[in-house]
């Protein structure tokens, strides 16, 4: 049988290559991705948690201890020259665009975590770990 396989591995080769690359790209794409079911899990690690909401929206909602990075301000390398080495970094955003690519830059340094969708997608899921801004009426 294996006389077999081994004279086809012209056949069998190629398709080896392309399943390999595809679950590399597959585990790639999803490293340090986080849904909500995720989120538990991760909050019980020790953290550094960064915000990139405007300031409003920070007000409004945002993740326990999590720092405010102002976007306008400070860019992705001065951004990674402020995390420290040792622990891991958790990214987010209100609709998840502007926390990933700074996710992908740390990502490339140390371990990261990233809310896919960001919070106006997760709040509701994520609520125990997020602080509300109180209105009086």
């Amino acid at each position: 049988m294996w006389v077999n396989v081994i004279d086809y591995w012209a056949l069998w080769l190629p398709l080896l290559v392309v399943v390999s690359l595809h679950l590399l790209e597959f585990s790639k794409s999803q490293t340090g991705a986080l849904s909500p079911k995720d989120v538990p899990a991760v909050m019980r690690k020790r953290l550094q948690i960064y915000s990139f909401q405007s300031e409003e929206e920070y007000l409004d909602c945002h993740i326990k201890g999590a720092k405010r990075i102002d976007i306008t301000d400070i860019d992705t390398d001065a951004f990674l020259m402020e995390i420290e080495k040792k622990y891991p970094v958790f990214c987010y955003c209100n609709d998840g665009k502007q926390s990933y690519r700074y996710f992908q830059r740390v990502q490339g340094t140390q371990k990261a975590y990233w809310l896919a969708g960001g919070l106006v997608e997760n709040a509701s899921k994520i609520a125990k770990y997020c602080v509300w801004r109180v209105f009086d009426d």
